[in-house]
């Protein structure tokens, strides 16, 4: 028990992480643009209430599925921005 709620909260800081990015960029971003960041979040999140349903194991992996998604978002805001600029 204590192993998953190890894995339950990384996700759930993962996800914290995925947000703020997200928040702190929105102003720079065109709407078209911030609604397929939502998109991919709600993917994200999707996976992660699907692994939880699933068991710690099946989290863990997710969570480093979420890490990738994460930076892969990261990235394309990046692109967005400097597209902008």
């Amino acid at each position: 028990m204590a192993r998953e709620s190890q894995v339950l909260a990384k996700l759930r800081e993962r996800l914290e992480e995925l947000s703020q990015r997200i928040e702190e960029l929105l102003p720079d971003v065109d709407e078209k643009r911030v609604e397929e960041l939502r998109a991919e979040a709600r993917v994200v999140r999707e996976r992660v209430q699907l692994a939880l349903a699933q068991g710690a194991e099946v989290a863990e992996e997710t969570l480093r599925s979420v890490g990738r998604s994460i930076e892969h978002l990261a990235d394309r805001l990046r692109q967005f921005r400097t597209k902008d600029d």
